[in-house]
């Protein structure tokens, strides 16, 4: 997958719009996936962290993955994010998604029960894989602990490289933690995607391939330079620290709406709420200060 994008990739962490009703709206996501491809991106990741993935059934989000293939994203640009527990369950969503031509799955941990061992998890990891077979690829495990409370470790992806090779196509870092995705890109043997903008130039210096990200659902021209070059770009690291001084996909959500003009964009689905009109008016306002300054 990675090779096939000339060796790095900048991926959004698609956000994913609601109608009134609750429903996912179709039209909108997928013009907006279009869009970031036409600004540079390399690829979408539908139904991830940042597209509230765990609040979607498998589905509707398959109905959504198809209107986004109609509506001409291209199948080999599409991760699907995958947000179940079960080992069953992940295998019938992975299956699905690569038998359509999908270019991989993002994978995390199950992350229900959380006193659980580094080898149980690992050993979850394989028997998806196994239970894949020939059909295999594209598979990036997804380290995010803040949400899962299960780790995916260095040594785990390690393991799972030795034995199912480029089956793995890379590992998702957002620990937001720089000696853990030091450790990924020493011990991994795996290309590394960093989940926290702030910390990506400093890493693709170090040799990571890109990330997956939130705030390629609004810059996408800015963090596409950064993987392709290594150089830091301080209003981005400034804007990583506005939008984590709210809830996260709340506040992604918002702007995305302001900078569209589109309200209906700030919506998130239950158990999320949207920012109250008095934190999201401030963060518009630090948004825009901030690409103000730095237009200037």
């Amino acid at each position: 997958m990675i090779k096939e994008w000339g060796g790095h990739a900048a991926m959004a962490a698609l956000v994913t719009p609601f109608t009134a009703d609750g429903a996912i709206d179709h039209d909108r996501m997928a013009a907006h996936a279009i869009e970031l491809l036409g600004r540079g991106l390399d690829g979408v990741v539908p139904f991830g962290t940042t597209g509230e993935g765990s609040s979607a059934s498998s589905a509707e989000k398959w109905v959504a993955v198809g209107a986004l293939l109609a509506a001409g994203v291209p199948k080999d640009r599409v991760v699907l994010g995958i947000n179940v527990t079960s080992v069953d369950a992940a295998v019938t969503d992975i299956a699905r998604a690569l038998d359509a031509g999908l270019a991989g799955a993002l994978l995390p941990p199950p992350f229900y029960f959380r006193s659980v061992s580094e080898s149980a998890v690992l050993r979850w990891f394989e028997t998806v894989i196994e239970g894949l077979g020939e059909r295999a690829r594209g598979i990036i495990p997804y380290n995010i602990p803040s949400v899962a409370g299960v780790h995916v470790t260095p040594e785990m992806v390690a393991a799972l490289k030795r034995r199912f090779g480029d089956v793995i196509a890379a590992v998702k870092d957002s620990s937001c933690d720089i000696p853990t995705t030091e450790r990924f890109l020493a011990v991994s043997n795996t290309p590394v995607m960093v989940g926290h903008e702030g910390h990506l130039a400093g890493m693709v210096r170090k040799g990571a391939v890109g990330t997956i990200s939130g705030l390629n659902n609004l810059v996408p021209e800015r963090i596409s330079a950064v993987v392709r070059t290594g150089r830091e770009d301080p209003a981005l690291s400034e804007s990583v620290d506005v939008v984590i001084s709210y809830p996260v996909t709340p506040a992604v959500k918002a702007l995305v709406a302001h900078v569209k003009g589109d309200a209906a964009w700030a919506a998130p689905r239950l158990p999320l709420e949207a920012l109250p009109a008095a934190d999201a008016a401030a963060l518009i306002d630090r948004w825009n200060r901030l690409y103000e300054r730095q237009a200037a």
